[in-house]
């Protein structure tokens, strides 16, 4: 069974994504795709693998140093009988108002 969660697109207004960090439950195994869009563009997709941290809390940072407008985020797993659980999603960015596209 493929689970995928795919967010709306959020406009922040013109900037650079630095980071998207996903908050997830510890695993015994296992992988998490996390994928995002900017600007509508094609979605790029990592892999986390759920099974390494400390404690049963992973904070995965996903690296997207990509300027634009729009962010639309999805999460998926295509393991069948893998659980998983997102406890949350941050968006970590800088404004940039006086190099904004026109």
């Amino acid at each position: 069974i493929n689970t995928r969660w795919e967010s709306k697109e959020f406009n922040i207004g013109y900037g650079v994504f630095k980071n998207l960090v996903v908050y997830l439950a510890k695993q015994t195994a296992g992988n998490l795709t996390v994928g995002y869009s900017i600007d509508q563009g094609a979605f790029v997709s990592k892999t986390v693998d759920m099974a390494v941290g400390r404690g049963n809390l992973i904070r995965a940072v996903v690296d997207i140093s990509q300027k634009g407008s729009t962010i639309q985020v999805a999460l998926s797993n295509s393991v069948v009988s893998q659980t998983f659980r997102i406890f949350g999603i941050e968006i970590e960015y800088e404004q940039e108002v006086e190099n904004r596209r026109r």
